[in-house]
Order: structure tokens, then sequence, then C-alpha cells
């Protein structure tokens, strides 16, 4: 581009709209649907497309997990060992089980970690369960200063 000479501007457009562009931009009725709603079906749930796909991929939703996890802590648990501790979580085959506080997980680890493994493994199969470890509890309630 030359820097001598500004280069020319484009005409301006009329000042009102041409009577064809008014016919378009008059208010239009809503036009009808080519897919009416009777042929339409509902989308699937999306909870059944991820049952199905872990069902396809043989891996157990965590919900199957923990609700097979509290039926082997009820059914393996000794008395003693019922109030100390609850089943938390289950990863690569380690169980972890929650205690309420600290002196909990102290006396826990003393006197039955070793039962509760062996107990869990004999429930679970000794395949499935690598380690039980104790964790303290993220739900249970801090006590007040």
């Amino acid at each position: 581009m030359s820097r001598g000479k500004p280069s020319p501007r484009p005409p301006a457009p009329p000042a009102g709209p041409p009577d064809d562009e008014a016919a378009l931009l008059a208010p239009q009725p809503l036009p009808l649907d080519a897919d009416p709603p009777e042929g339409r079906r509902d989308p699937p749930a999306m909870r059944a497309l991820v049952q199905a796909a872990l069902r396809r991929l043989n891996l157990p939703s965590q919900h199957l997990v923990q609700e097979e996890l509290a039926a082997a802590w009820r059914r393996a648990a000794s008395p003693e060992m019922l109030p100390l501790a609850r089943p938390g979580k289950w990863e690569r085959g380690v169980i972890y089980l929650y205690v309420p506080n600290s002196a909990r997980l102290f006396e826990f680890q003393r006197a039955h970690l070793r039962a509760a493994e062996a107990a869990l493994r004999q429930a679970l199969g000794a395949d499935r369960v690598r380690q039980v470890r104790l964790l303290l509890d993220p739900d249970a309630a801090v006590p007040a200063p």
C-alpha cells in the first residue's frame, strides 16, 4: 500500500431497509417440529450407562465394593472390634478402617489389627486383601476445646 494516497471509502448503506428485508425482520411463527415428540425416546439414564460400561469392562462399581466390605466387616469383626472401628474404603487390595480418635487407633492397632486383617482375608479372600490400615474417621465429630 502506498503512503501518499488514501484508499477510497465504500459507499454508505441506504437509510432504511429494503422492502424484502423488512419482510424478513417481521415476526415469524415458530417452525413446525420435524421430529414429533411421540417418536422421540427418553435418553438413557447416566447411571445405567455407567453401570453397563463397568460390567462390560469387568470393573466393580465403588458402591458395590463398599457394600461388600461393610457386610464382610459385620461378619468378620469380633464384638470387641465393632465399636472401635468401621470400614472405610477399599483400594487396590488395601482396606482402610476408620477409628474415631487417636486413642482408639492406638488401642485397635495394639490389640485387634492382626485379628481384623486375618478375619477380613478369610471373609473376602486372601488374594483380594493385601493389607488393613487404620485412619482417623473423617466423619467423626471434633470435640470442642
